[in-house]
């Protein structure tokens, strides 16, 4: 059994982060002309992998790998199948979009987590490309169908979102919901790869590194055990095709991408096919599974007990941890 398996409900995404695997390619996945899972190919999918004994009764289904799940449009159905087999679920969203949805579908809802690229309109335009003032609406009606102790507000770290923090943090400890802050990075598995072997586009690399706070990556990499296992050999992804694929990170452009779908394979042969990629090997060697797993992610309280400005204080407490 999967303690944690991902299903994508949407292959396409309403923000266009320039850094994230989606976003980076939203003209793309615009002309894909069947972005959504059905609702039925979830519930036959939900169901052959309970005949496999990978999703049991204490498996956390994420509705979500690269994709809006909201933009969906049989989300409503989706999430009452999910509710009738009882399963915890995680989704997480950029808020952008909020579809009216019945509270009582998200009973089993472990947690919704919400996506943010800053607390200014000025870092949305840089990143996501949404309105701010329509995201935090989006906001408040979440909390008001799933309540508050359920929300998780993620604010990604950039160079010029610091000094929003502070003020992010105040808005949302004011609605009782939990708050932090990681570091954003290259949510794309080819960007990565390129700047780890230095054939990133010198324009890209030079935005890059005005943007990302990448000063500590060299000391985290070179900490990676020599024995690290990664996280994702414990779970298991499956796209909006019903295809059983690598990895959360593995980009559809890798010949790796997927192994089969799970109703023409059995669940020795899924098993077996899941830990011999070439695509995890190289990740391996690369030690990209261990800069997206073992990144370090701060609570609202931790995150600011520093004297000075803002800026200076932000920006300065992240890059203690990380060189």
């Amino acid at each position: 059994m999967f303690h944690s398996v991902f299903i994508e409900v949407s292959g396409i995404c309403n923000a266009r982060c320039p850094y994230c695997y989606t976003g980076s390619r939203h003209g793309d996945h615009v002309q894909n002309m069947n972005p959504f899972m059905s609702a039925q190919l979830f519930q036959d999918v939900t169901a052959r992998l309970r005949e496999l004994n990978f999703i049991g009764k204490d498996s956390c289904v994420h509705l979500y790998n690269w994709g809006e799940p909201f933009l969906n449009p049989e989300i409503k159905d989706i999430l009452s199948h999910l509710h009738g087999i009882g399963n915890k679920f995680v989704i997480s969203t950029n808020a952008g979009f909020f579809p009216k949805l019945p509270r009582s579908l998200f009973k089993n809802l472990s947690e919704i987590v919400i996506s943010m690229p800053g607390f200014r309109q000025a870092s949305y335009d840089k990143v996501h490309g949404l309105r701010l003032d329509k995201v935090l609406l989006n906001v408040e009606r979440i909390i008001d169908t799933v309540g508050n102790r359920r929300v998780n507000i993620c604010m990604h770290a950039y160079k010029f979102n610091t000094a929003e923090i502070d003020d992010a943090r105040a808005y949302f400890r004011k609605r009782g919901v939990l708050f932090t802050v990681y570091p954003a990075f290259f949510n794309d598995y080819n960007q990565t790869k390129a700047y780890l072997t230095g054939s990133l586009p010198e324009a890209f690399l030079a935005r890059a590194m005005d943007e990302l706070i990448l000063e500590g990556q060299p000391a985290l990499l070179a900490s990676r055990p020599e024995d690290y296992v990664c996280p994702q050999f414990d779970m298991l992804t499956v796209d909006e095709k019903g295809q059983l694929v690598t990895c959360c990170l593995a980009p559809k452009t890798s010949a790796d991408y997927a192994y089969g779908t799970p109703f023409e394979l059995t669940g020795e042969e899924i098993l077996e096919r899941k830990v011999t990629r070439n695509l995890c090997k190289e990740c391996s060697a690369l030690k990209i599974d261990y800069w997206v797993h073992a990144s370090p992610t701060y609570s609202s309280d931790a995150f600011y007990r520093l004297p000075g400005g803002r800026l200076r204080t932000g920006l300065w407490h992240l890059k203690k941890f990380f060189s």
